[in-house]
């Protein structure tokens, strides 16, 4: 009994120098690059369960949902219509960004025309990984 006591209370010291030692820029930065990403495909499921285009802006330090009417919306679960990168901040290519997919779920351009193949959309960030959003599919990847 006693042995599983002091086993018990170091691996809560050792959980605690974990922790402490990780950077919490760099948590949070997870964080938020990992909801930039959810987001993405967010906005792709609502364009094919609407069968409309929607679309994201991305700048350097927000981000937003807008409807086909470019009118900002309500992610699920967020206050405010923009939401503010605390830490992660978008670093190329150009920002804004905007990202808009079609009813099937294809990333388009402004006018609608599906992004050729050589297109694809790229956004770099502070966090050490990009996000990917391929042609004809849609596909939202992280390298």
């Amino acid at each position: 009994m006693i042995e599983v006591i002091i086993v018990l209370i170091l691996i809560g010291i050792i959980s605690a120098v974990a922790y402490k030692s990780v950077p919490q820029d760099t948590m949070i930065q997870g964080t938020e690059f990992d909801k930039l990403v959810s987001h993405i495909r967010y906005v792709q499921t609502v364009s094919m369960a609407r069968s409309e285009s929607w679309s994201i802006s991305i700048d350097a330090s927000s981000y937003s949902l807008k409807n086909p009417s470019n009118v900002n919306v309500l992610l699920p679960g967020e206050d405010n219509t923009t939401i503010n990168l605390r830490s992660l901040k978008i670093t190329g290519p150009a920002t804004p960004i905007t990202i808009k997919f079609d009813s099937k779920g294809r990333p388009i351009d402004n006018s609608a025309k599906i992004l050729s193949d050589q297109t694809k959309t790229t956004i770099d960030t502070n966090y050490g990984k990009q996000i990917i959003v391929v042609v004809y599919t849609g596909l939202v990847t992280i390298k």
